[in-house]
């Protein structure tokens, strides 16, 4: 079993809704996935009672019993987890992140957030796991996307070559336990989550097929 976290320095970014997302993708692509809800705010668990469909089924677990719920899933064999994390880096987002293969960072292209990245990835390779930045919310044709793709990569930083747009529909799907890729899924939303977790998947599993080439004009 692969195991995946979502961590941020801060609200807003769209964790919990990329966590869904993923979830949904890897369901749809034929894996077994469950999500771990670690976050007290339980975001993703109030996205699944809004839900009819069971899967991917969501369980709440702190921080402290992330490990066993893990081995729960595991043992159930399962082929991904998604763990959603509390808003921040706190001590809890080391404990996570040495749990999982991945670690995926959502930020926003504003300079606030770009600037406070260093600080959470050099937390996050203390616990020897890949992490890496994905551009989130982002404004359609903004410059300030590119100007903090640049920001991201002169850090040396690893960023995902998908960006995620802050897009109404998002919020359309979220509110009815849905994912883009149901509601539209034809629409540019879903072409980004469905392209993010192809990337993903080659990650994880290296026979994964590439995302395809977004527009500029998107």
């Amino acid at each position: 079993m692969k195991t995946i976290a979502f961590i941020s320095q801060k609200g807003g970014v769209g964790k919990s809704t990329l966590t869904v997302h993923m979830g949904v993708a890897a369901s749809q692509g034929g894996r077994k996935v469950a999500i771990v809800d670690t976050d007290p705010q339980e975001s993703a668990a109030m996205w699944h009672r809004a839900r009819e469909a069971p899967d991917p089924p969501v369980a709440t677990a702190s921080v402290s019993d992330l490990e066993r719920a893990l081995g729960a899933a595991k043992a159930d064999r399962y082929d991904l987890a998604l763990v959603d994390s509390a808003p921040h880096v706190g001590p809890g987002a080391a404990i996570i992140a040495r749990l999982a293969d991945l670690v995926i960072v959502p930020v926003q292209p504003g300079p606030f957030d770009i600037g406070a990245l260093p600080g959470t990835i050099d937390l996050l390779r203390a616990t020897e796991r890949r992490a890496v930045v994905v551009l989130s919310r982002c404004p359609s044709r903004s410059l300030d996307v590119e100007s903090a793709r640049r920001a991201i990569l002169e850090m040396n930083l690893d960023i995902v070559p998908v960006n995620i747009g802050d897009r109404t529909v998002f919020r359309r799907a979220l509110a009815h336990g849905l994912a883009v890729t149901e509601v539209d899924p034809k629409g540019i939303a879903a072409m980004e989550i469905t392209n993010l977790y192809r990337w993903i998947g080659g990650q994880l599993w290296p026979k994964a097929a590439k995302p395809q080439r977004i527009s500029a004009a998107s």
